[in-house]
């Protein structure tokens, strides 16, 4: 039976490592998820830090993901950065530019509002988790969120208001849109899903995997002992890339006391 995430899975080949932590996406320090991300820092096994959820283009150790991850930040990837800081690891995004992102939904043969729909879509179950629907409606949630979305992925004069998100989401799903018959399921990645969103996501995950595999070559380019964190979807997906680079995973620690 396959290890439940989150866990950290070791490769090494010759002087050569990489830890990858397949995490459940959490919000608290008491999470195991944080709690991995603890003991990795504690035992300082890795010399750099690939993160999910910001752009590569950004470089290494941007200042405006250091001040976010001190200021708003709740993931593991802002947690993951302010241990980094205390402790001057270098980290860096695995991400594609969302125009990049857009570009290959678009040529798989999906809308604009589609792809702007997905966008919402996944961002829902993070929201929760960050109790954002405590402090605020949906509406105002997506008022907030999607000018930067539409803007970061190149449809800043694209109309599509949340009375149009609503009226998509209907169409697609034969239901009317809210929280209480949402299924977190809905944003997964899965090729052949049930949900249009499912479909979409997969295209997304694919485009985004291409730049962790691409940024992992980068670091290990430059560094012996590379920290990849990223969702446990990603990890299934990129495992075949991973042992062809580096030969089966050596290790797996699912407690942060093993580490």
């Amino acid at each position: 039976m396959p290890m439940q995430s989150p866990f950290v899975e070791q490769y090494k080949k010759e002087n050569f490592e990489l830890y990858f932590l397949s995490a459940h996406h959490e919000v608290s320090e008491d999470s195991q998820t944080f709690k991995l991300i603890k003991s990795l820092f504690k035992n300082k096994r890795f010399e750099v830090v690939i993160l999910e959820g910001f752009q590569k283009s950004k470089g290494i150790s941007p200042p405006d993901m250091i001040k976010y991850s001190k200021e708003k930040g709740v993931s593991e990837d802002s947690y993951a950065i302010r241990l980094a800081t205390d402790v001057n690891i270098p980290f860096t995004g695995g991400e594609p530019l969302e125009t990049e992102v857009a570009q290959s939904v678009l040529k798989a043969g999906y809308s604009p509002q589609d792809l702007l729909g997905f966008y919402f879509v996944r961002q829902i179950p993070s929201f929760k988790r960050e109790g954002r629907f405590k402090k605020e409606t949906v509406e105002q949630a997506y008022g907030k969120f999607m000018p930067w979305q539409k803007t970061s992925a190149g449809f800043k004069d694209f109309q599509f208001f949340f009375d149009d998100f609503k009226a998509w989401y209907k169409k697609i799903n034969k239901k009317e849109f809210s929280l209480d018959t949402f299924d977190t399921e809905e944003p997964a990645p899965h090729e052949n899903g049930i949900f249009l969103t499912q479909r979409i996501s997969s295209v997304v995950d694919r485009t985004r995997n291409v730049y962790v595999v691409k940024t992992i070559a980068d670091q290990l380019n430059t560094y012996k002992k590379v920290l990849v964190i990223y969702g446990s979807s990603h990890l299934e997906s990129l495992r075949p890339v991973l042992v062809q680079m580096l030969g089966q995973p050596i290790a797996r620690f699912a407690n942060a006391n093993d580490l």
